[in-house]
């Protein structure tokens, strides 16, 4: 009995030795992805930033801002170039070029900017240091946004409707249009037509339009929605008598194909993979609760349309509650319904979509809204800033300045990056909120701002502690293990 006692606690210690070594290579394989992954970024750092705008503020189209750098990595005498993306990057045009840089006491500058007067949540804005010998260094800005002065929201009408002048004012195009087309087989969509048509044909079929706007990733996160209105085009009607047509908030998320529909549009056409139809909110396979779309009870506008041409759902109380729910919960926007007279036949109405050839017809959201104190310039939306309590904390500048010298230039670290904007509001909200938690968030930060210190300001000292790791490792494997 005592000898089997010996062996059963001589087999669980090699059971928990084998598990700890086992542990213990795991850590050393992170240890060494993540310094493998942070030499890599060194090798590629920015060396140059933007320390103004750096991302999430809004502006003024018209305003004069000072964009401001930090060549703070000298690497000889050089120019410095401005440019301007608002599609996110994809693109980006230029706003000076070859301003000098003559010595390492002028690579901190600013210029004045003229903000364009547009309608964008994805513009940006890069520097670029280009030294003598055509090396080139650059640093970007994360995406803030450009809107007009507020004061808008009536679409241009008599009557701004409710709600009052925001802050701002955006100019939204559709992220998606459709027409449910009445038929049982739900074989018709138009998902990529120019047209969307909402009422009853002169044979008695049903048609009902669907729309869509992005509204997460156009206002500002936290923003408050104080007016909105939606401009459609009326480019033909089957009655010239007024009728009555509906904004109803859509209870299911719907799709849109590639389908197209031939001559004037009004029969539809073949669904394709994706359509919304009557039966289908995602043809082929995903039905509606309902045939003829799954929407709420309730109407959120009303416009009366008598005769062709522009026509604004001018703002609601009820509109604007749409969309600041949608802006708040973007799982929850499925858009709206645009529903004509369906009791009697002739009354459909032909609208233009997102898709149609001329740009002056294509449908507009307008919104009017306020950032407040939750969203904006001060970068309050973003976790760390919300542990920290001010964007002007010492730790902030080390992990900003990490951000666009390691991780801006790799499409791992750029990622990571967009991964931590997505994710920040919502979680800064409960930091901000409690105290214990940004004690929390402020520790597991440590690690992190002790990494980003030492790339910072010793890379020599990172470069030799990653060699030290991989040394250590390589002798730990060459070394003989005794069986026990």
């Amino acid at each position: 009995m005592k000898a089997l006692s010996i062996r059963n606690v001589h087999g669980s210690w090699r059971f928990m030795r084998s598990r700890l070594l086992r542990g213990r290579s795991y850590a050393t394989g992170f240890v060494v992805a993540l310094m493998a992954f942070l030499f890599l970024s060194m090798a590629a750092g920015a060396h140059v930033r933007l320390d103004n705008p750096l991302g999430g503020e809004i502006f003024a189209g018209g305003e004069m801002i000072e964009i401001q750098w930090d060549a703070y990595i000298y690497h000889g005498p050089g120019t410095i170039d401005l440019d301007f993306s608002e599609n996110g990057g994809t693109s980006y045009t230029p706003i000076v070029s070859d301003i000098p840089i003559l010595s390492s006491a002028e690579t901190v500058g600013a210029y004045l900017w003229t903000v364009p007067v547009i309608d964008s949540a994805l513009c940006m804005v890069k520097v670029r240091y280009t030294t003598d010998t055509q090396s080139t260094y650059t640093g970007t800005s994360s995406p803030f946004t450009i809107g007009s002065p507020g004061g808008g929201g009536g679409g241009g009408g008599d009557d701004p409707g409710d709600g009052e002048p925001g802050e701002f004012m955006l100019t939204i195009g559709p992220s998606k249009d459709n027409t449910l087309y009445e038929d049982p087989a739900g074989g018709l969509s138009n998902g990529a037509g120019d047209h969307l048509f909402a009422g009853k044909t002169a044979v008695g079929n049903i048609r009902r339009g669907l729309i869509a706007f992005d509204i997460n990733a156009e206002v500002p996160s936290g923003a408050t929605i104080t007016r909105v209105s939606l401009s459609l085009n009326v480019s033909k009607v089957a009655s010239a008598s007024p009728q009555e047509v509906a904004l109803i908030p859509m209870a299911a998320d719907w799709g849109e194909g590639s389908s197209d529909a031939p001559l004037e549009e009004g029969m539809g056409t073949t669904a394709t993979d994706g359509d919304a139809t009557w039966i289908h909110s995602f043809s082929p396979s995903l039905l509606w609760g309902t045939p003829g779309g799954d929407f709420a009870s309730g109407t959120t506008a009303t416009v009366s349309v008598a005769g062709t041409g522009l026509h604004t759902f001018v703002s609601t109380a009820a509109m604007i509650s749409d969309v600041q729910s949608w802006l708040d919960t973007p799982a929850s926007n499925w858009g709206w319904l645009v529903a004509g007279a369906e009791s009697f036949s002739g009354t459909a109405v032909r609208f233009d979509t997102r898709e149609n050839g001329i740009v002056a017809n294509r449908p507009t959201l307008t919104v009017d809204f306020d950032i407040g104190g939750g969203g904006g310039g001060d970068g309050s939306c973003f976790i760390a800033t919300a542990a920290y309590g001010t964007p002007l904390a010492t730790e902030i500048g080390i992990l900003r300045e990490f951000r666009d010298a390691y991780l801006l230039d790799t499409s791992l670290g750029a990622a990571l990056v967009d991964a931590y904007y997505r994710i920040s509001p919502p979680v800064a909200n409960k930091v901000s909120a409690s105290p214990a938690l940004g004690a929390v968030v402020r520790l597991l930060l440590l690690p992190v701002l002790l990494l980003a210190t030492v790339l910072l300001n010793w890379p020599a000292l990172a470069g030799l502690l990653l060699a030290t790791t991989l040394g250590t490792i390589a002798l730990h494997c060459r070394r003989p293990h005794s069986r026990a």
